[in-house]
């Protein structure tokens, strides 16, 4: 784990490090086996650890499954928060969001994939409480984005478009849903943030605004080309 706090002391540190080994070796095991075939004892010698000492951090592997997929998800949701706070327009946030939001999904698909396959057979009061704090969690990213589309409506950025928190929850299922269907469908490229900027945006701005505008993203990120 990067980032950890200096303040920390040496065994808070390994502690933390251990915890994230132990996490991740579990994830891979899940992804491979599915969660029912995966032993607490079998995570333990995959992690280098005793039994005994895999369960001074979680108390069962429905615990550690939990901790796994809000650790993960909520590492996801700190990274597009970095988006949502960068020094830039609010526009440009946002094309900027559906870029980190692609390249996250991409990096993190193992994780998405185990959550779908495998939650529903799991401790439903589990299964409850992830659900919770997963809808928390999503609830809150996209209160932040439309608090991106209220500003950059203000600003006249954008025309305006309608309900910032329906345009929010608009843009990310657009999001959700072309990147699950890349699964089943065998699209002729990839999804990138210019097929969604053209499907959410197209009929909405003019030409005009959407060549300034992403003439002023590419200009701030190189890597992403303007569309024709």
């Amino acid at each position: 784990m990067s980032g950890l706090a200096p303040s920390l002391s040496r065994k808070e540190r390994e502690f933390i490090q251990r915890r994230e080994s132990i996490l991740n070796t579990a994830l891979s095991l899940f992804a491979e086996k599915g969660f029912h075939q995966v032993s607490m004892s079998e995570i333990a010698k995959e992690s280098e650890f005793s039994v005994g000492s895999l369960y001074n951090f979680f108390p069962n592997k429905e615990a550690l499954y939990k901790a796994m997929i809000l650790e993960k998800t909520g590492g996801v949701c700190r990274q597009l928060d970095h988006v949502i706070n960068c020094d830039s327009d609010e526009f440009t946030k946002i094309c900027r969001w559906i870029e980190k939001k692609i390249e996250l999904y991409r990096e993190n698909i193992g994780i998405f994939r185990l959550f779908l396959s495998e939650t529903m057979g799991i401790n439903a009061i589990v299964r409850s409480q992830i659900s919770i704090l997963l809808k928390d969690k999503q609830h809150k990213l996209r209160e932040d984005l439309a608090v991106l589309f209220s500003a950059a409506m203000e600003k006249k950025l954008l025309p305006p478009m309608g309900e910032p928190i329906v345009l929010a929850i608009a843009l990310d299922g657009i999001c959700n849903a072309l990147l699950n269907a890349e699964e089943e469908i065998p699209f002729k490229k990839n999804i990138d943030a210019d097929t969604i900027l053209h499907i959410f945006f197209g009929n909405i701005l003019s030409s005009q605004q959407k060549n300034d505008q992403q003439k002023v993203l590419f200009h701030q990120n190189p890597t992403t080309a303007p569309p024709s």
